[in-house]
């Protein structure tokens, strides 16, 4: 996985965001499995937008590792699908949205810089656990 920090972080464009973790992409998913295999121990989460894809994905916690737990998404559909595997980092946006819950962005993407007038800097920069406005 990956070292990236929990907590706030500011986007280049100026807004801020609370990430929750770094979840692994199940391969082939559908939302008919978690019906299908009562035994996956799992505590789900929510519904998250891939903010590239704009697809709908679950946000779940893989409870069935011993001391630990496994952030993981999945997604939301009714037929199987191979998806990327690579990893997402799972945040949730700290201004007023339109019902958007979570968002998802894969992990490359998140920790990459940007050119903003000819200064490269990063995508989002990590503020702290806490934020003062």
């Amino acid at each position: 996985m990956s070292n990236l920090k929990n907590g706030i972080y500011r986007h280049y464009k100026g807004n801020y965001y609370l990430v929750i973790g770094v979840a692994e992409v199940d391969v082939v998913s559908t939302t008919k499995d978690f019906a299908q295999y009562p035994e996956h121990n799992v505590l789900i989460l929510g519904v998250a937008t891939h903010s590239e894809l704009q697809r709908q994905y679950v946000v779940y916690v893989d409870l069935n590792f011993s001391n630990s737990y496994c952030l993981r998404v999945a997604l939301l559909s009714d037929k199987e699908e191979l998806v990327s595997k690579q990893d997402v980092v799972v945040y949730v946006p700290l201004y007023k949205t339109n019902g958007t819950n979570f968002s998802i962005r894969p992990l490359t993407m998140f920790a990459e810089n940007v050119i903003v007038d000819g200064l490269e800097q990063p995508r989002f920069k990590f503020i702290g656990v806490t934020h003062e406005k």
